[in-house]
């Protein structure tokens, strides 16, 4: 099949005052039509409401663990899983920060359901009329659980401070109740200890002590356990207690432990992703390693 000659084209199909060509330019809306076989009528088409593009919002709130204890505001953020779940929306989902907020983009205007669920709690759906960007926050209900779970092992980190965020790593024995164990943030090279209790609730208490570069310890503002036992979550604020610590070292920081996670030998982090699974988008790990 012979190609069509662009000029020849524009000669016969656009109109001569709308349209300039010159040497060694083609303009490209000409050759868009060309290569999509467009017919002899020169004429635009109007867009039809049909086929035009209606307004489209975001849902964002956070996600937090319900227990009590946990709430007032400071609900302890853990990876949960939101997403729409009515046909209008299907497809759409977000995984939490560790902060526990999410943004579900995309959403045209209308009634949408979403759902926010992890493993070990209730998935929670709410319904609403979406006509603009809209906040949603979820406390999910733990799903009542009594055995002792099991903490020893290695778990890569993130530690999180207001002003950034840097990987970290966990070294954990267990006995009994009765947790220890020493930990490391490579960029920064802080090492030190960690020592308390976990309960069958999966809330930990204890303390933890940096040796290095200076000596600080504190005990956890608050600790817990996911019902997948995947994610550790350890707030702290450290107290300088002797030597000359870095500037900051007193600021409240958060360490959110992941079992499959690890350091990289580029002072990264590795880590398995969260994959929803099925309609109720349920976090499920992959396996461990």
């Amino acid at each position: 099949m012979k190609t069509p000659d662009v000029r020849s084209f524009m000669d016969r199909h656009v109109p001569r005052s709308s349209v300039r060509l010159r040497t060694g330019r083609i303009v490209s809306a000409a050759v868009c039509c060309l290569a999509a076989g467009c017919g002899g009528d020169s004429r635009t088409a109007a867009p039809t409401s049909a086929t035009r593009v209606g307004p489209v919002y975001t849902v964002l709130g956070r996600v937090t663990d319900g227990a009590a204890g946990f709430g007032g505001g400071f609900g302890l953020s853990l990876p949960f899983v939101v997403q729409a779940i009515d046909p209008a929306h299907a497809g759409r989902s977000a995984i939490t920060r560790s902060s526990g907020e999410y943004f579900l983009e995309g959403l045209a205007a209308g009634s949408v359901t979403i759902s926010a669920s992890a493993e070990g709690y209730e998935t929670t759906m709410t319904t609403l009329a979406l006509t603009g960007n809209t906040r949603v926050d979820f406390a999910l209900p733990r799903i009542a659980k009594s055995e002792m779970p099991n903490v020893a092992g290695v778990w890569g980190a993130r530690m999180e401070t207001g002003s950034g965020v840097g990987p970290a790593e966990f070294t954990l024995t267990q006995t009994g109740s009765s947790v220890s164990g020493t930990w490391w943030v490579p960029i920064l090279e802080w090492r030190g200890t960690i020592a308390g209790t976990i309960n069958a609730e999966r809330t930990f208490t204890g303390t933890m002590n940096m040796q290095t570069p200076c000596s600080a310890s504190a005990p956890l503002t608050w600790g817990l356990l996911d019902y997948s036992e995947r994610w550790l979550t350890l707030s702290i604020a450290l107290v300088p207690t002797s030597g000359a610590c870095p500037s900051g070292t007193s600021n409240g920081r958060t360490f959110v432990l992941d079992r499959t996670c690890r350091v990289t030998s580029t002072l990264g982090l590795a880590c398995d992703p969260i994959r929803p699974t099925g309609s109720t988008g349920v976090a499920m790990p992959r396996q461990q390693r």
